[in-house]
């Protein structure tokens, strides 16, 4: 377990919640283009609080827990940094790793050549790095590898600056002659998305693997692209419209980058229906039947495409993300990192 104090959250997650958890919110037959209506004006005219996960040493600070790990906040190190953008502004970031400790010996989740970051939701909604899910995320990849996540410079209404903003920041974390220390000099990037932030890390992903040498690379584990996790995606109506663009399907690296989605059985933004479809053109391969008792049992519905290509449906949770409905996800992450991750890059450096 990671203790980690919080500022507000407790009263923005109950603002979530009540929103949420409305009976109106999960009649499956309301018209679609009235809900996407409804969430976005309470979003924009009754933001919640700021809720933003900082490491703090006053004993009175309420503190989240985030299962997965076993180590203590102590055991981490949490930095801001600016970024330069070659055309806007400084990008800002938070990175998130690990304490390096004397005489610490490397562990088999150690890979410092790998480096993850986590794109937040549409800035229009009010969406920033400070959002609480976006903060979950990193914490549970943190134990693992170093996290970033990071302010876009600005909002568009089709992402397009936000995708820049992205290429941007990994073209500055592979960089090898930069003298950043630990903000550059990295082989490969994880790269995460949470709602909007998930079609850009979509198209990042596909523009880096596309750049570090395709296909070919990804065979003998030279692509940068280390891997995709797709947290709450808006593939439904609106969010196509919008963003579709970003997140086209099918993708080159689908078949060959270890790739995560995971959405909830009613998030507003994203019908069950809607999100199947779209990761079977992501991955170009229609679902098996699987035994749909599991969701009926409370359980994770996992479609497995590959060993290492997966998508889940998560029963009882929604776009929102709260604490409880988040942790019961945090296996699957640390599986996801670890095992499809880590090992995949230690086992083909093994190779060359």
């Amino acid at each position: 377990m990671i203790d980690l104090p919080c500022q507000h959250i407790d009263r923005s997650l109950k603002h979530v919640e009540r929103l949420t958890t409305s009976p109106k919110l999960k009649e499956k037959k309301k018209d679609e283009s009235t809900l996407y209506i409804r969430i976005g004006y309470i979003l924009l005219t009754k933001r919640p609080a700021r809720t933003s996960i900082r490491f703090q040493d006053q004993s009175d600070r309420k503190t989240t827990r985030v299962t997965g790990s076993t180590m203590k906040a102590t055991d981490f190190v949490s930095v801001d940094f600016e970024v330069p953008h070659p055309t806007a502004g400084d990008i800002t970031c938070n990175l998130l790793r690990r304490r390096r400790r004397t005489g610490d010996i490397a562990s088999e989740h150690d890979n410092g050549n790998t480096i993850a970051i986590v794109c937040h939701p549409y800035s229009y909604f009010g969406g920033d790095m400070h959002n609480y899910v976006v903060c979950l995320i990193q914490q549970a990849i943190a134990p693992y590898m170093p996290c970033i996540r990071f302010n876009f410079t600005k909002a568009s209404l089709f992402g397009s600056n936000e995708a820049k903003d992205a290429n941007a920041l990994i073209a500055h974390l592979l960089t090898k002659t930069n003298k950043d220390g630990e903000y550059s000099g990295y082989d490969k990037v994880l790269i995460a998305g949470y709602s909007a932030g998930a079609h850009v890390a979509i198209h990042a992903a596909q523009h880096l693997y596309q750049t570090g040498g395709g296909k070919e690379a990804a065979a003998v584990g030279k692509n940068p692209l280390a891997g995709l996790l797709a947290v709450s995606g808006a593939f439904g109506r609106v969010g196509s419209w919008a963003l579709g663009h970003l997140a086209t399907t099918p993708t080159d690296f689908a078949q060959s980058i270890p790739c995560t989605f995971v959405n909830g059985e009613y998030d507003q933004y994203c019908g069950a229906q809607q999100y199947c479809a779209f990761v079977q053109k992501f991955f170009n391969t229609e679902c098996k039947k699987e035994d749909k008792s599991a969701l009926e049992q409370g359980n994770n519905l996992i479609v497995k495409f590959s060993p290492s290509q997966k998508a889940v449906l998560v029963p009882d949770a929604d776009h929102f993300w709260t604490p409880d409905t988040f942790n019961n996800i945090q296996q699957l992450f640390s599986s996801f990192v670890t095992n499809d991750i880590l090992k995949r890059t230690i086992n083909c450096n093994q190779q060359t």
